[in-house]
């Protein structure tokens, strides 16, 4: 993997790490990914090559407030980030995981949430 998608990767584990532990919150983290995402630029890498799992998380907590993206997803997007499996199955366990989240659930319990409000 390119180092510069190795650096982001880090970087962006060392946000959801913080995040988790209640270091930051969900603004501060969507703000990370916004400078991350200026910083290191977006490229479409296609979902067989390995660094096409960074840009896609990225690419989410860019905008993880319309994703309804939340403290709950953090061990997902890590899995999602640290799978040595190949990028073909990386990509399956991630749309299964997003498949079974109750969005309607979601959107009703994190209205309560101002950064999710403001849609």
């Amino acid at each position: 993997m390119d180092k510069r998608i190795l650096k982001l990767k880090e970087e962006l584990l060392l946000g959801l790490e913080n995040w988790a532990e209640g270091k930051i919150d969900e603004n501060t983290m969507l703000c990370i990914a916004e400078n991350l995402l200026e910083k290191y630029g977006w490229k479409d890498f296609g979902k067989n090559k390995p660094e096409s799992v960074v840009m896609e998380a990225l690419s989410q907590l860019e905008i993880m407030n319309h994703q309804l993206i939340c403290k709950d997803d953090i061990p997902a997007i890590k899995r999602f980030l640290e799978n040595d499996k190949t990028p073909a199955s990386s990509w399956a366990d991630w749309e299964s995981y997003w498949n079974s989240v109750d969005f309607n659930e979601r959107e009703g319990r994190l209205n309560a949430i101002e950064f999710y409000r403001s849609l």
